[in-house]
């Protein structure tokens, strides 16, 4: 059986990447070097690059994207490798990029081992592109006091004073419209409050990933609120089914009730046990 160094890192520190029988062996750490010359290989690059269809420019994006993952959150180097790589396996799956936007890498204590793993999260800008691939628009909007805002027979309208948001006097936020608009322009919208998403960022797992991207993980709540009730193929079943796996869980019931506005909004069943990541 061969051996074959393909990439030295250039850090004496760092342990060299070799192959076997093709194989990339995986670092015994996690850091951005280790990880650099880990998707440097040509199993892991023709893979990436595979998954993303035999794009290279969105191969080396994807690495790009993982380098400033780390970057941004220390704490993955203390994940272990065979979560970490697992995990960015299944963003490319997906044809998703860590980004934070698409799609998240979440460093997750397991008490029961007793080790740092990492864990997928798909991010509304995640959904959103999945369901593009099949033809539904989804947007979110947040929705504010000095809004043009009005629901009657289920129809949402709202409109935004682009020179009040310039000058940043649109007002108290009271929540979001996520809007779905079909392959026929048929459009479907829901108003979430911002009552119902502080209910599901208190339930959440991770108190974290809310406290620094608050506004993603809102949109993302709204998203998977309305993903309900769309269409889904395969591929975004199975997307929601690893968000689940992940701790999101989303089974909540919808319980029409006023709004702030004088339509329908709703409330969250925190019967659902980790409703939210």
């Amino acid at each position: 059986m061969d051996e074959q160094t393909n990439i030295n890192t250039g850090n004496s520190t760092e342990k060299t990447i070799v192959e076997i029988d093709n194989k990339p062996v995986l670092p015994q750490k996690i850091s951005k070097n280790t990880v650099e010359a880990t998707l440097a290989t040509p199993a892991y690059t023709h893979r990436i690059t595979n998954f993303f269809g035999g794009n290279q420019k969105d191969a080396l994006r994807f690495q790009a994207s993982t380098l400033a993952c780390i970057n941004k959150n220390p704490k993955l180097a203390q994940c272990t490798p065979a979560s970490f790589f697992d995990t960015l396996n299944k963003c490319a799956e997906f044809r998703l990029f860590p980004d934070g936007r698409t799609a998240a890498l979440v460093p997750m204590g397991n008490s029961k081992l007793g080790k740092m793993e990492c864990q997928f999260r798909l991010m509304a800008q995640g959904y959103i592109e999945l369901f593009a691939r099949n033809g539904i628009l989804v947007s979110v909007v947040d929705v504010c006091e000095n809004d043009e805002y009005d629901e009657t027979n289920g129809v949402i309208t709202h409109r935004i004073d682009r020179f009040a948001e310039y000058t940043g006097k649109r007002g108290t936020r009271y929540g979001f419209v996520v809007h779905a608009q079909f392959p026929d322009k048929r459009i479907k919208s829901e108003f979430i409050s911002l009552k119902y998403i502080e209910k599901v960022k208190g339930i959440s797992k991770n108190q974290t990933l809310w406290q620094n991207e608050w506004l993603e993980m809102a949109k993302k709540t709204c998203v998977r609120y309305l993903a309900k009730t769309l269409p889904q193929t395969s591929e975004i079943q199975w997307a929601i089914k690893a968000d689940d796996e992940a701790g999101f869980d989303f089974n909540n019931r919808y319980i029409p009730k006023a709004n702030p506005f004088g339509g329908r909004s709703e409330t969250l069943d925190t019967g659902a046990e980790n409703t939210e990541d």
